[in-house]
């Protein structure tokens, strides 16, 4: 009993599994199972051409066949290509496969005598029109596998060629961000720089203007040498603190502005002497009266 059931699994995947089957990126042969990129095993059997008054019928007879244990697999269709570019797919078949299930059918395309069939060809899709090398692909009769293989070479190259256009500008792109980036940031260190620059300017010629006010002022020296150490003991500018020392050079500002208003409007007190006579003149510039000199 044993010995039956090991027998009837044997020939279960022996029947599921096709033998030596070839697979996509070459040119297939008749009679010879293909596994297509949708799982189904093709073979095609035979290739019929007949002649008509202005044209030719092309039949195919193949079987397809799930030989998976656990998938199921909607049916796939064949195309013709011609050598002109042009392209028809096959009409009619829409069924799907179970494990194990095959079947064969039959299929005629017919064209004007003026094309040449270049390929046909399993899966490769109802609207492409680009013949694939990663389909397959039987030579029709009276056509060798050359123009199939360089067929699918050269799209092959142009593929390749496109990835590496896309590669390329994909680096390109990458460079010009890149590039976009550094001129940003330097456009904006250097208007960092500029702002950074303007509060150090600022600071240098407010210390020149007290000491110049302290000249002219000796009265307010006090105060003005109070607020000039405070702006020499101002931390050294740089981009992190450069608008917190703005705001304090506003508030330094305001104060010397003060300073110098209360100065220029404040009034003094003069002597004046003539003779034994003595006089007091207050005002914002005191002068003594004619006759008078001022009391050294």
């Amino acid at each position: 009993m044993r010995l039956r059931i090991c027998i009837a699994v044997f020939l279960m995947f022996g029947f599921l599994a096709p033998i030596s089957a070839e697979s996509a990126g070459g040119c297939s042969s008749l009679n010879i199972p293909a596994l297509a990129d949708d799982n189904l095993t093709v073979t095609i059997s035979t290739m019929s051409v007949v002649e008509k008054v202005g044209s030719y019928q092309l039949t195919i007879i193949y079987k397809l066949q799930n030989a998976t244990i656990d998938k199921k697999i909607d049916e796939g269709t064949f195309k013709i290509f011609f050598t002109d570019g042009t392209s028809e797919p096959q009409y009619g078949f829409f069924g799907s496969f179970f494990p194990g299930d095959s079947r064969e059918r039959s299929y005629t395309w017919e064209y004007l005598k003026g094309k040449s069939p270049l390929a046909i060809s399993y899966n490769s899709g109802f609207f492409t029109t680009q013949l694939s090398g990663s389909k397959l692909n039987w030579a029709p009769p009276g056509q060798d596998c050359s123009q199939i293989l360089s067929k699918t070479a050269a799209e092959k190259a142009a593929e390749d060629k496109a990835a590496e256009d896309k590669a390329a500008a994909a680096i390109k792109a990458a460079e010009d961000a890149a590039a976009a980036n550094k001129a940003r940031a330097d456009s904006a260190n250097s208007g960092l720089k500029f702002l950074v620059d303007q509060v150090v300017a600022t600071r240098e010629e407010m210390k020149l203007r007290i000491n110049g006010l302290v000249k002219m002022y000796p009265a307010e020296k006090i105060a003005l040498n109070a607020i000039l150490q405070s702006n020499s003991m101002l931390v050294t500018v740089t981009p992190v603190n450069y608008k917190e020392i703005e705001k304090m050079m506003y508030e330094v500002t305001d104060q010397v502005d003060v300073i110098e208003n209360r100065a220029v409007v404040k009034k003094t007190t003069i002597t004046c002497i003539k003779g034994k006579l003595i006089k007091k003149v207050t005002a914002i510039k005191p002068k003594c009266p004619s006759g008078y000199k001022l009391k050294k």
